[in-house]
C-alpha cells in the first residue's frame, strides 16, 4: 500500500493519528474528570499489497468543557499504537496532548449513514512521536525550530505537524455517543479488515 492510503488510515484514528500501547490519561490531569472517552480498534490486510496487514489501537480523552454534552474544551489527550508491514515491522507511538478541542464537520469520512456529521478536532497542542530503539526516526525540516528531540522521541506543536502533512485536526472520531462500524471506510480504500469506535459520554 502506498504512503498516502497509510497516512489516511492514521489519520482518521486521530489523525491523526501513532503508538506502542494505547493508554488514557492520569485522572490528576482532570480537576473533575473528562467529557468524553473515545477508544478504537483497528486491523487491516491490503489483499495484493506486499506491504501486508497493519492495524491500530487508540483511547483519547477529552475534557475542559461547559455545559452537557460538551462540545469544546481546552484539556485533550490520545495516545495511539500503530504497527503496518509484512511482519509489522513498522510501528510507532503518537501522543497528543491538546490545549483546545471541539465539534466539527467530518472532513475524512462520508457523512450520513447514521453517523454523526460533526467530528472531534483537536486544535492546538503538542504530538509526540516515538519509534522503537531499533528503528530510525526521522526528523522533519526545520524541526529544530519548533520542537524538542530526545532519544527515539520527536515532540513539536500540532501546527508544526500540520504543515509537514503529518497531522489533521479532525480525529476521525464521531462527536456523539455511540457505538460506529467504520469498516467500509476500509474497504473504500481498497483494504478488508474491521474498524471500531466507541466513543462515551461521561458528563
Amino acid at each position: 500500500m502506498n504512503s498516502s492510503k497509510r497516512l489516511r488510515l492514521a489519520t482518521l484514528a486521530s489523525i491523526t493519528i501513532i503508538a506502542l500501547t494505547a493508554i488514557s490519561l492520569a485522572p490528576a490531569v482532570y480537576a473533575v474528570g473528562p467529557d468524553w472517552h473515545a477508544s478504537l480498534s483497528n486491523t487491516y490486510h491490503s489483499p495484493g499489497d506486499q506491504s501486508g496487514s497493519g492495524g491500530m489501537k487508540e483511547t483519547c480523552n477529552f475534557a475542559g468543557g461547559a455545559g452537557s454534552p460538551a462540545t469544546s474544551g481546552n484539556l485533550a489527550n490520545c495516545e495511539m499504537e500503530l504497527f503496518f508491514g509484512l511482519h509489522h515491522e513498522i510501528q510507532a507511538h503518537f501522543s497528543i496532548n491538546g490545549t483546545a478541542w471541539d465539534m466539527e464537520l467530518a472532513t475524512i469520512r462520508p457523512l450520513g449513514l447514521g453517523i454523526p456529521n460533526d467530528d472531534f478536532y483537536m486544535t492546538a497542542g503538542t504530538m509526540s512521536v516515538t519509534v522503537p530503539q531499533t528503528a530510525s526516526l526521522p526528523v522533519p525540516p526545520g524541526a529544530t525550530q519548533y520542537c524538542t528531540h530526545h532519544g527515539n522521541t520527536v515532540t513539536c506543536p500540532l501546527f508544526f505537524w500540520e504543515s509537514q502533512g503529518m497531522y489533521n485536526p479532525d480525529t476521525g472520531i464521531p462527536g456523539g455517543a455511540g457505538h460506529y462500524n467504520l469498516n467500509f471506510t476500509l474497504k473504500d480504500m481498497g483494504d478488508v479488515g474491521d474498524l471500531q469506535i466507541q466513543v462515551t459520554q461521561l458528563s
